[in-house]
């Protein structure tokens, strides 16, 4: 009888249960998938662009001079509101734009235009964090040139 049992499982090779490893690859996932950051689309931007623009006439806007350097550092009005930094947060951006949007509205101006002059080895996230600052201070005017901070 010993030796039947012996017979039977010899051909099969050892037996392995990976149900608990499927359990662990599940949790993984779910996970990673908790603990990644959900980046907010840029899609949603309300911008105008030149071409966009009617061509009546309108008053003079208000021109708001951003610059952003090869190192990360953001520049208003030639005054730098934000360090060079790997950070995705411009607090100080969003601040002097809430400081602009305050002024502009006691000063009866009807339009803001954001001019960004970004260098062009300037890494692009820091360039669509600007757009996300303007999009939240409610600023759609915008121009987009380039330089070379060297």
């Amino acid at each position: 009888m010993k030796n039947s049992r012996r017979r039977k499982t010899a051909g099969h090779g050892p037996g392995l249960d990976i149900s608990s490893l499927i359990d662990v690859s599940f949790l993984l996932l779910i996970f990673f998938l908790v603990a990644s950051t959900i980046q907010r689309s840029e899609a949603d931007l309300n911008t105008v662009f030149a071409t966009d623009q009617p061509s009546q006439p309108v008053a003079d806007p208000y021109e708001i001079d951003i610059r952003l350097h090869t190192d990360g550092r953001i520049s208003v009005d030639g005054e730098v509101v934000e360090p060079a930094t790997d950070s995705r947060r411009v607090p100080n951006l969003k601040n002097r734009l809430a400081e602009i949007n305050q002024l502009t509205d006691l000063a009866d101006f009807e339009e803001k235009l954001a001019i960004i002059v970004a260098d062009d080895n300037a890494r692009h996230q820091r360039f669509v964090d600007i757009l996300n600052a303007l999009t939240e201070a409610r600023i759609t005017n915008i121009t987009i040139s380039g330089f070379s901070d060297r």
